[in-house]
């Protein structure tokens, strides 16, 4: 017998699973955001087969939710939380995708947070929903490696992917019947909530080369917009924002953190903690792309000088 199945979410990945659901089950509701909030985040409209239903504010339906009686409700890239009047409606529950290896990286922009804490591994997990942030038992989780110069946003992609492959895996287990999954050890959990910036989004270059490079591919969502925050330094009293580098030769830092090497429309060579580095792709303090001729020019750039933190 056919499950009745309700999405609430945004974007391809919750798109994809619930074309992959509607195959052998019953799609009674898809619940998203008004295209308005979803800026730099998803404009893919929903299939009218699945019954879209926008809101603002998932929880002031919860009526509406009850009304539909669904068996079962996946959370697929949801950026509300849901209130437990909601939570309690489906016998079989309310199941999250997220994309982060719980408990370790549960919150917000948490592919950012794994490259940029130098991490070489990261994963999905898909988890049953309480009241709490992404801290319900664990249903199945996935891992892989992260590039060496993988960016937030390829991290970001990839993480749709497996989390799409998962999700063939779990639908016939969780709407068969309700399991008890796995608890998570609260003693292994970090939670990264909206405010959090790494480092205010400030580049130091006492710290080492690799450091500096995983911040700056860790904040990096290029093409799209950037939600989170760019990377920045400050010289000659200007701000600019840094989206790419490349590491050069490693040469120690002899009290000369953020010393300008060398400067030319082609390079910027800077030094750092434990090497020098070049700025490859800048932008202005408007966040305007900007060449390194321009740059240079603008910015009064000479040999010698020190870009400040």
């Amino acid at each position: 017998m056919k499950k009745r199945i309700l999405i609430i979410g945004n974007g391809k990945v919750a798109i994809d699973c619930a074309q992959i659901a509607q195959a052998s089950q019953e799609i009674i509701g898809f619940v998203t955001e008004p295209a308005s909030n979803l800026i730099g985040k998803s404009l893919i409209k929903v299939p009218e087969s699945m019954h879209p239903l926008e809101t603002k504010n998932i929880n002031e339906i919860a009526n509406k939710i009850k009304e539909l009686k669904p068996d079962i409700i996946f959370s697929i890239n949801n950026f509300q939380l849901l209130k437990e009047e909601i939570i309690n409606i489906p016998p079989l529950g309310v199941i999250n995708f997220h994309n982060g290896p719980l408990p370790k990286y549960a919150g917000l922009n948490v592919c950012s947070w794994a490259i940029v804490n130098g991490e070489t591994e990261h994963g999905i997990t898909w988890h049953y929903v309480d009241c709490g942030v992404d801290s319900g038992n664990i249903i199945t989780q996935r891992r892989f490696p992260i590039g060496e110069h993988e960016t937030a946003l390829q991290l970001i992609m990839k993480c749709i992917k497996y989390g799409i492959d998962t999700f063939k895996e779990v639908l016939p287990i969780v709407t068969d019947q309700r399991l008890t999954g796995t608890p998570q050890n609260k003693a292994e959990r970090t939670i990264y909530k909206k405010k959090d910036t790494p480092n205010n989004g400030v580049v130091s270059y006492r710290w080492e080369s690799g450091k500096i490079y995983n911040f700056i591919r860790g904040l990096n969502f290029d093409p799209l917009e950037n939600m989170l925050i760019r990377p920045s330094s400050t010289i000659n009293n200007r701000n600019f924002y840094i989206d790419q580098i490349r590491r050069a030769e490693k040469i120690p830092a002899e009290n000369n953190w953020g010393k300008v090497i060398h400067a030319d429309g082609e390079q910027i060579i800077i030094q750092v903690n434990d090497a020098q580095i070049s700025l490859e792709k800048l932008r202005n303090e408007k966040q305007e792309w900007i060449s390194l001729s321009q740059f240079i020019e603008q910015y009064k750039i000479k040999i010698g000088i020190i870009v400040n933190e």
